[in-house]
């Protein structure tokens, strides 16, 4: 959870994140996939699988617009 943070942190600073929605439902959210996936699916997770999670379910709620 803590390297997820600092990687939404990182997005606040230049206004690519809304800092009121990086808030512990956001972070649970990718935690929670990657444990069903690696738990029911009974795989590990490939970086780029990290990517595109990180970029399709966790990304967009926090953009400014909030789409």
């Amino acid at each position: 959870m803590t390297m997820l943070r600092g990687v939404v942190d990182r997005a606040i600073k230049p206004g690519e994140a809304r800092p009121e929605a990086a808030n512990g439902h956001v972070f649970d959210a990718i935690t929670a996939m990657m444990t069903y996936r690696s738990r029911m699916c009974g795989c590990e997770w490939r970086d780029r699988e990290v990517e595109e999670t990180v970029d399709q379910l966790t990304v967009p709620p926090l953009r400014p617009n909030g789409a």
